[in-house]
């Protein structure tokens, strides 16, 4: 499992990059490695219009990213699409957590699906809340930090 201190400066560095400059980002541990691979193939498109992610974050066990533009380019559309689809399918098979192998797990019995490798999927919900308190301080710290790198 990545470090605090390793994920805080990887955030900052993420939300320094034009596609999450701005909006409502929510990036767990496990999945900052995902979060900079679809930056990489944004910014790897050809360039005719501005894109910028709105908002990312789990949503039913998979990391989701928003996506807006400027453009009508069919094409340039089209091209987004399999980088945010690989962002969610990668993410669905990601522990969000530890970022090791995983899958879309009930956790408990209150209908909470998440993306867990077997190590995580085993612990209570409280336990889980538990190990990503410091790193949900440090997307507090990264979000009131404007995305200014460091």
């Amino acid at each position: 499992m990545i470090e605090p201190e390793e994920y805080r400066r990887r955030l900052r560095a993420l939300l320094a990059r034009p596609l999450f400059r701005k909006g409502s980002h929510a990036v767990n541990p496990g999945w900052i490695g995902i979060a900079e691979r679809l930056a990489d193939a944004v910014e790897a498109l050809p360039r005719g219009g501005t894109v910028r992610c709105s908002q990312c974050g789990e949503k039913f066990g998979f990391w989701k990213a928003y996506l807006v533009f400027d453009f009508s380019d069919g094409d340039m559309r089209d091209a987004l699409t399999g980088p945010m689809r690989e962002a969610e399918v990668v993410s669905s098979r990601t522990c969000l957590v530890c970022g090791g192998p995983g899958e879309i797990v009930q956790v408990c019995d209150d209908l909470w699906h998440l993306a867990l490798c077997p190590e995580h999927a085993g612990l209570p919900r409280d336990e889980i809340s538990a190990l990503l308190r410091p790193f949900v301080e440090a997307l507090k710290q990264g979000a009131a930090d404007d995305g200014k790198p460091a």
